[in-house]
């Protein structure tokens, strides 16, 4: 009795390893993995066939807090536009996030796509 109660513990200690390891994997992988990833280097090359070549680059970082509160309306508008995504992280040689002027970019390319109202609610307007 003693032999099989212990193989139950060992069985249940092992399914919730796996459970935890599985967890982990999928949350370090995130949110944003199921969209397709661009380097630096194909950024203005995308959507040609787009008769107004009109996109969105998501910049974003594993690590960033900022970026894991707006997940979820970031897939939303991903899955209703065209986004492509770039982890600053990446350390592909063909990445080269630290040579890039962020500051020129923002100046010419951001666009505001929300804002918060006075009840504190994030309104997101696509139209733009």
């Amino acid at each position: 009795m003693k032999t099989k109660k212990r193989l139950i513990v060992i069985v249940i200690i092992a399914i919730i390893a796996i459970a935890g390891c599985y967890f982990l994997t999928q949350r370090s992988k995130g949110a944003y993995s199921q969209f397709e990833h661009i380097t630096t280097k194909n950024i203005f090359t995308r959507n040609v066939n787009n008769p107004d070549n009109t996109y969105y680059v998501y910049f974003y970082n594993n690590d960033c807090q900022e970026c894991h509160q707006i997940e979820d309306l970031i897939c939303d508008f991903a899955k209703e536009n065209d986004v492509y995504f770039i982890n600053t992280e990446n350390k592909d040689p063909d990445n080269k996030i630290s040579k890039f002027d962020w500051s020129a970019f923002k100046t010419e390319n951001d666009i505001e796509i929300g804002q918060v109202d006075k009840n504190n609610n994030i309104q997101i307007d696509y139209k733009h």
